[in-house]
């Protein structure tokens, strides 16, 4: 093999140098990973782009088409040190999203745009309405990623009980406390099929929002009680759907989920 001279730079650690979309340099003698400035003016100008060409469409078309690029674009930094840049990139998308607002209704005061757009959630104003909103990059976590031990191999029975625990360890990283109190009780299984649930589904749920579980209150249909910790259980998607479609019973979705 032999380097690249159009594409090989040397320089001190300390200026730092991109990869791959990444920006790789020492501060203080602190190797941080962040996202290049390229690639996150790159992903401004997409939301940008994407705003110039749909003026005068809905709000649901305009989450539709931003949400997969604000969702996939985090998600590929958030294992890095990217709040700071997911903050910043937060702002200026809110700031593009209420100039499109503003084009469309020049005459309206901001008041009157602001409640017609945009929705209050956890002491923030979010782009929407009561059905959706868009995402925000910096309500993703970051979760640093957990190397597998050299020696360790799925194919192997003796080292069954490393890859569980560390299968676990993922799952409960996405969650917030009540959540992982919920799955901790049937140490990560569903209740009702007694099969795990792989920390992939907890990672497409948590960050795509895909509906492959759900946390639920299962319960008779006369019973009434608020969500806990003891009457929340996390399924399967379709596990929940053949249980509540056989048995008189209410599955109601956890709102703390």
């Amino acid at each position: 093999m032999e380097l690249s001279l159009e594409k090989t730079h040397v320089t001190p650690i300390d200026d730092g140098f991109d990869f791959l979309g990444f920006n790789v340099r020492k501060y203080r003698g602190t190797l941080l990973i962040k996202p290049s400035k390229d690639s996150k003016l790159s992903v401004l100008r997409k939301v940008k782009e994407i705003l110039n060409s749909n003026k005068s469409t809905t709000v649901s078309t305009i989450i539709r088409l931003l949400n997969p690029v604000i969702k996939g674009w985090s998600n590929y930094y958030s294992t890095q040190v990217s709040k700071k840049v997911f903050s910043y990139c937060d702002h200026k998308i809110c700031e593009m999203l209420w100039h499109w607002a503003k084009r469309r209704h020049p005459k309206k005061a901001s008041q009157w745009g602001y409640q017609k757009y945009f929705v209050r959630r956890h002491k923030s104003w979010l782009f929407g309405n009561d059905k959706q909103t868009l995402a925000l990059m910096s309500e993703l976590r970051i979760i640093r990623h957990t190397k597998i031990q050299g020696k360790r191999s799925p194919y192997r029975p003796s080292d069954a009980e490393y890859f569980e625990t560390r299968r676990m360890q993922l799952t409960l990283k996405r969650l917030n406390d009540f959540q992982k109190k919920v799955v901790l009780k049937t140490n990560g299984k569903c209740i009702l099929c007694g099969c795990a649930i792989s920390a992939e589904h907890f990672r497409r749920w948590r960050i795509n929002g895909e509906n492959n579980i759900s946390f639920n209150q299962i319960i008779p249909e006369h019973e009434e009680t608020i969500d806990t910790a003891e009457n929340v259980f996390v399924t399967h998607r379709w596990c929940y759907d053949k249980h509540s479609a056989s048995n008189d019973y209410r599955s109601d979705n956890c709102r703390m989920a």
